[in-house]
């Protein structure tokens, strides 16, 4: 056994050596393994995802006799928030045996559909999402939401138009955002960046891109299909801190231009 492999709470009986130092250390009883952090995915029954202090994110499933506590009360699975502070001790298997709630998190709220606009503005990300009604719901993203599609962790930067999400929302602000099914590609055309400047005469309507610093600029002619999700935009409609994709013709005009990501 290395050092790494101790845990807090292992029962050892330790030897003593010159200056006080130890020379031998035996483990007399493990300790349970567990898990600390806050709760930042539900992604199923009995499955929750946890980050630590560092960052790391682990999913942990729940046995089903796993006792769940809230200071004196006992809680069910469904009582689970995210944003809770807890602390799961596994057991066999690695399967948690008990989840103690030391701090909860806010009262949260279901929300489904598909992702109808994404804005980006100086405060942070603004999503809209059209409900099964119709009805549509914008709300900003928590600086620490976690998305995810299927085992992989995303960015808010990965979030398409078309995404059909299953977001849990706290504080009018989206915690959680899964993604069950995946909008259009973002690998549409044949260039994309951030819209950096717009020069407009009366012969010629000329965008400059920059693409992590490559800048390219084009034109964009009066028969050019404009879109933003389901919507036709025209040449004046486009913004500067607008994120795009391009599909160009030989002679470097835009025949096609997307949206992804609105500026402000």
């Amino acid at each position: 056994m290395d050092f790494e492999d101790l845990r807090v709470g292992d029962k050892v009986q330790a030897t003593i050596g010159a200056n006080d130092l130890v020379t031998a250390l035996k483990v007399t009883e493990r300790a349970q393994p567990t898990v600390t952090g806050k709760i930042v995915s539900i992604p199923g029954i009995r499955r929750i995802t946890v980050k630590d202090a560092n960052g790391e994110i682990q999913m942990v499933r729940l046995a089903s006799d796993c006792k769940i506590t809230w200071g004196s009360r006992t809680l069910v699975f469904d009582d689970l928030r995210v944003g809770d502070e807890v602390v799961a001790t596994l057991g066999d298997n690695d399967m948690a045996t008990a989840v103690k709630v030391v701090t909860r998190g806010e009262r949260t709220e279901a929300l489904t559909g598909v992702i109808k606009s994404i804005t980006k503005t100086r405060s942070g990300v603004t999503v809209a999402v059209t409900k099964s009604d119709g009805k549509d719901v914008t709300l900003a993203l928590a600086g620490d939401v976690f998305i995810s599609y299927g085992t992989e962790a995303l960015d808010p930067e990965d979030l398409r138009i078309g995404d059909e999400v299953k977001a849990t929302v706290a504080g009018n602000k989206l915690v959680e955002i899964i993604i069950k099914n995946r909008g259009q590609s973002t690998e549409f055309g044949d260039l994309g960046g951030v819209i950096l400047s717009i020069s407009q005469s009366s012969q010629d309507f000329i965008i400059t891109l920059d693409d992590d610093g490559d800048i390219t600029s084009f034109s964009v002619p009066r028969g050019c299909v404009i879109t933003y999700g389901g919507s036709t935009l025209r040449r004046s409609d486009l913004r500067l801190g607008d994120e795009i994709r391009v599909d160009l013709n030989t002679d470097n005009e835009a025949v096609e231009i997307r949206v992804l990501v609105r500026g402000e």
